[in-house]
C-alpha cells in the first residue's frame, strides 16, 4: 500500500513540475524583454502632491527607459513613478529587412509613421 501510494505521488509531483517548467518556457518566449533604464527613475507621491495640479504637471520630469522585444523591434520610453504607479510615453520602433523602419503610435499598435532607406551611390 506504501509503494503504491509513493508511486502516484511521484507521478503527481512530476507532472507538475513538468507544467511549471513548460509554462515558465513559454512565458519566456512570449514575454521576453529586457528594460533598461538610461537615467534614475523620478519618483513623485500623492503626499508631495495630492492632486495632480498644473503645479504638479509643471514638476514633472520624465526619465528614459528602453525595452527591447528582440534585436528588430525596441520602445523607448519616458517615465515617472507616482505612488509607485508606472507611467509612461513613448514609441515602439521596428526594423524590417535592415531598409525599413516602422514607428508605432502610443496609443495603439497601428504605424504611426513608416521610413524606407536605401543605400546611396558612392559617387554622388
Amino acid at each position: 500500500m506504501k509503494t503504491k501510494l509513493t508511486k502516484e505521488f511521484n507521478l503527481k509531483s512530476s507532472w507538475s513540475l513538468l507544467k511549471i517548467m513548460l509554462f515558465s518556457c513559454f512565458s519566456l518566449l512570449a514575454y521576453g524583454q529586457d528594460t533598461i533604464k538610461r537615467e534614475a527613475s523620478i519618483k513623485f507621491s500623492s503626499i508631495e502632491f495630492p492632486v495632480k495640479s498644473k503645479r504638479f504637471i509643471s514638476k514633472v520630469r520624465y526619465a528614459r527607459e528602453d525595452i527591447v522585444y528582440n534585436p528588430n523591434k525596441n520602445r523607448i520610453e519616458f517615465c515617472y513613478y507616482y505612488d509607485q504607479k508606472r507611467i509612461c510615453l513613448g514609441e515602439s520602433y521596428q526594423i524590417i529587412k535592415d531598409s525599413i523602419i516602422l514607428i508605432y503610435s502610443s496609443f495603439s499598435d497601428s504605424v504611426f509613421q513608416e521610413w524606407s532607406y536605401s543605400k546611396i551611390e558612392e559617387n554622388n
